[in-house]
């Protein structure tokens, strides 16, 4: 998978022609991460695509960490070479930290760890490399919520009861609709925020985290769900459903948390 992403040139879309990137800006960039997104893909393929412009000319393969409660949670990814560490609302590109042995359990289909010790900073994400952080990670989570609407849409269609599709049930179609809604609100902000942030209009901060916000509400509600769509298989391991809920739940922890978005919108100035 890494091999072919890195081939079709996914994690040099934005950086520069004479670095070895394609050359385009923010809003093919995030095109990209919405289809990552619905791909359900690795956390590490989102930090690295977001890390490929700190370094130019050397995009290595980068994993996730993010710090909650005063711990450094680290997501396991096999053959990283450096962490892009979130911090509230600050993150930085830091070599691999010592981890601790012991490795959490985690709900979110990954392994998590406690990283120890100082971490050596390479480079720190300064205001448009966070926001386009931010973006990718609103962008995935956009994704999954349209990941998890086609899901649900899909599954009514051919599920039969008393007779017919359950498809046809008013309260089913409703559940439908909200979630194409949710869905498209999100995908909807998060083109804007990306036009904006590629323009550097005087409104892209409050865009950009007001995107984060409303896909990260989107990922996990319409994940939640297209689980109760499905029934009592939706339930059950051996389904997909659970696998989109998983992920929305551990980028919007990465991120931060949904309080914490929300307290960066609320902290934003308004443009002058």
């Amino acid at each position: 998978m890494w091999s072919k992403l890195n081939d079709l040139g996914v994690f040099g879309i934005a950086v520069a022609e004479q670095h070895g990137g394609s050359g385009l800006g923010v809003v093919e960039e995030v095109y990209v991460a919405l289809q990552l997104g619905r791909s359900l893909v690795s956390p590490a393929i989102l930090s690295t695509l977001a890390a490929s412009k700190l370094l130019p000319g050397k995009s290595r393969r980068t994993g996730l960490a993010y710090v909650a409660r005063g711990e450094t949670i680290v997501v396991d990814e096999p053959g990283v070479e450096q962490f892009l560490v979130q911090d509230g609302g600050q993150a930085m590109l830091c070599h691999i930290p010592r981890l601790d042995e012991a490795a959490r359990d985690s709900d979110w289909s990954v392994c998590l760890h406690v990283a120890s010790g100082p971490h050596e900073v390479i480079a720190a994400l300064d205001e448009k490399n966070l926001l386009r952080l931010h973006l990718i990670q609103a962008a995935a989570l956009a994704g999954i919520a349209d990941l998890a609407t086609d899901m649900a849409v899909a599954h009514v269609k051919i599920r039969e009861q008393f007779g017919r599709p359950i498809g046809g049930f008013q309260a089913v179609k409703h559940h439908c609709a909200n979630m194409a809604i949710a869905a498209r609100r999100a995908c909807d902000l998060v083109s804007f925020a990306a036009m904006a942030l590629e323009d550097a209009r005087s409104d892209r901060q409050t865009l950009v985290c007001s995107a984060l916000l409303v896909a990260g509400a989107a990922a996990v509600e319409n994940a939640s769900k297209n689980i109760q769509l499905h029934g009592a298989m939706g339930f059950s391991d051996e389904a997909l459903p659970h696998f989109a809920l998983k992920r929305a739940q551990l980028l919007v922890a990465t991120a931060g948390g949904r309080d914490l978005a929300i307290e960066r919108v609320a902290a934003i100035a308004p443009p002058n």
